[in-house]
């Protein structure tokens, strides 16, 4: 898909994703303010019992609204919302999804002000990730580091227990 052929608006535009292996992503054109309405996700509607009995094939466009309640705007390239991309670090979001199951629609909210030229970024959720077998290589480059640390600190723990262990037993010994 080419920009020119990106279903793009006066405040939002469809182009390139900055994120390394993304597809398409959205930017702002306009300034958005915090808390303001970017922009809503919508699509057809489906229920629990279509995702169950898989009448849906292809899941990366699917969010769910409610337990009963989900919308896939696979088939929708005019939803600008389905062009908001997740991005592994977690202070770049700089967007957030508000479900309205009711409604059958999810508005794209601003979480701090936006720049014209920004890419609007918003979490996909751990399920989206856990489903698909983790988070993206940036995600799973943060969790490794974090996984380290932990796994540092469990080694300095088992360090320090061990050796109050062998002190414990040399006192019983004296």
């Amino acid at each position: 898909m080419t920009t020119s052929m990106s279903p793009s608006t006066a405040e939002l535009r469809v182009a390139p994703s900055l994120v390394s292996g993304a597809g398409m992503g959205l930017f702002a054109m306009v300034p958005f303010r915090k808390g303001s309405e970017i922009c809503r996700y919508t699509g057809t509607a489906l229920s629990l019992a279509d995702l169950l009995l898989k009448r849906v094939t292809n899941t990366d466009y699917v969010m769910g609204l409610s337990l009963r309640v989900h919308i896939d705007a696979q088939h929708h390239p005019e939803v600008l919302a389905r062009y908001v991309n997740d991005i592994a670090d977690a202070k770049k979001r700089n967007a957030t999804f508000v479900k309205i199951p009711k409604e059958k629609m999810a508005k794209v909210v601003a979480l701090r002000d936006i720049r014209p030229g920004e890419e609007i970024y918003a979490s996909y959720g751990e399920g989206y990730w856990r489903k698909r077998g983790g988070f993206p290589s940036e995600a799973r480059a943060i969790e490794r580091r974090k996984f380290m640390n932990r796994a540092r600190r469990g080694a300095f723990l088992v360090i320090v227990l061990s050796t109050v262990s062998c002190l414990m037993s040399r006192s019983r010994r004296l």
